[in-house]
């Protein structure tokens, strides 16, 4: 027990933790985009290190999953950003392209392995019936991680990606991965200091009280599943083929249309923002890039606002379709003022923040539908299938991204917009959560 500290503010402060995770994920995924022309100018070599980050989310967020249900959300968690962290620090550092594409790897191993647990943390710790307000609130995060990542482009970089790529000692971008880095090395401090099992447990067992009396909220939020999250978790250590599948194939599953709705926002949100510096350097030439890309970080902010109003009133599923279906508008957008005659470049950063606001608002949505969706007992589980799911939209994005980005950004605009259309599809044919919802 923490001694002079109020339930509130042991609550507050692990919320704080895993927001900053939250934060961390978004400069290690956002970082990439302003190191992709400071590093190399081939193709090939910018594509392993935009795709670095992402195959190590693959694999982290699959075998997290099942390791929290397991054995704790604690655990899993603080090592998870601990790795992150590390990693991020050691990229400043490297001499040479393999080895930064090797601690890409890793960082993005441990920020994938970190999201299962930090948003099943947030469901669980959530006052009853504010499960999806408390995740919206955590998901808000990623905008101080993408604010973080683009004011420190901004100040360390300077205004443009005009410099020659280099891996001198001094180049500026070894100064700018270090920054980044500080992030993680504060949540991880933070994870470890304040998120522990014994807490959350103490935490949560007024809540589940108050159910055991007939009291608290509904299904998937209800406190009963708050403490078994920490203290039963999988009882008969069930393999995790056999929970996966049970999750897939179980009738009136919800994993299947989620696993669409992961796959069209990871692959239009992610790829856009890995990319969006080269694409926006390509309408600009010669201007102020990365204050563009600040501003479209920037737009991140109406989208979470809309969001943590609206989602307890209009619903997670609706405001999640709703968002992805303006999403994809927006990017239909773009590509039709990119092959204009005339350039419409305010048009362009009109439509890119439009995009970028809206997709917030969507993975707001998403992330809370995703945790009500499964009970507490296999809810790591089931989102780290489906942030697997995404992981793989997220490596095709950077590899399709990658090839069209020179050859046709109109192309490459079609595809983002066609897979966003999808997964505004899985996101209306998503069954009604446990809770009702």
């Amino acid at each position: 027990r923490e001694v002079g500290l109020s339930r509130t503010a042991r609550v507050s402060l692990v919320y704080l933790a895993i927001g900053l995770t939250n934060a961390a994920e978004a400069v290690e995924v956002l970082s990439a985009g302003y190191l992709l022309e400071r590093v190399t100018d081939n193709d090939s070599a910018r594509t392993a290190v935009a795709v670095g980050v992402y195959v190590g989310m693959l694999i982290g967020g699959l075998t997290s999953g099942i390791l929290s249900d397991r054995f704790g959300r604690a655990i899993v968690l603080r090592w998870s950003v601990a790795i992150a962290a590390a990693a991020a620090t050691a990229s400043a550092v490297v001499p040479n392209l393999p080895l930064m594409v090797l601690c890409r790897l890793a960082s993005g191993g441990g920020v994938g392995a970190a999201t299962p647990p930090l948003f099943s943390l947030a469901v669980e710790l959530a006052p009853p019936g504010r499960a999806a307000t408390a995740v919206s609130i955590v998901a808000s995060f990623w905008m101080v991680g993408s604010l973080f990542a683009a004011g420190a482009a901004l100040a360390i970089l300077g205004p443009t990606a005009d410099d020659p790529p280099t891996w001198s000692a001094s180049a500026s971008w070894r100064r700018f991965a270090l920054v980044c880095a500080s992030l993680p090395l504060v949540s991880t401090a933070l994870c470890f200091a304040c998120v522990r099992d014994s807490t959350i447990e103490v935490l949560t067992a007024p809540r589940a009280r108050i159910s055991s009396s007939g009291g608290g909220g509904d299904g998937a939020e209800a406190p009963s599943s708050l403490q078994s999250a920490e203290v039963v978790l999988l009882p008969q250590r069930e393999a995790w083929w056999s929970v996966c599948s049970r999750l897939v194939l179980r009738r009136g599953s919800p994993m299947l249309p989620l696993m669409l709705a992961w796959f069209g926002l990871n692959f239009g949100y992610y790829g856009m923002a890995t990319w969006v510096t080269v694409l926006l350097g390509k309408s600009f030439a010669g201007g102020d890039t990365y204050s563009m890309a600040l501003l479209y970080a920037s737009a991140n902010l109406p989208g979470n606002i809309v969001s943590v109003l609206l989602i307890e009133r209009v619903g997670k599923q609706p405001l999640l379709a709703a968002a992805m279906a303006l999403s994809t508008c927006a990017a239909i957008g773009l590509g039709l003022a990119e092959i204009s005659p005339d350039g419409h470049a305010a048009l362009i950063v009109a439509l890119a923040v439009a995009f970028n606001a809206c997709a917030t608002a969507g993975w707001n949505s998403l992330d809370a539908l995703s945790t009500s969706s499964f009970e507490a007992p296999v809810r790591g589980t089931a989102l780290g299938m489906l942030t697997a799911t995404g992981r793989v939209a997220d490596i095709a994005a950077q590899i399709v991204n990658g090839v069209l980005i020179d050859a046709s950004t109109p192309a490459l605009l079609a595809v983002t917009s066609t897979c966003m259309g999808l997964g505004a599809v899985g996101a209306i044919c998503t069954s009604r959560t446990p809770n009702g919802d």
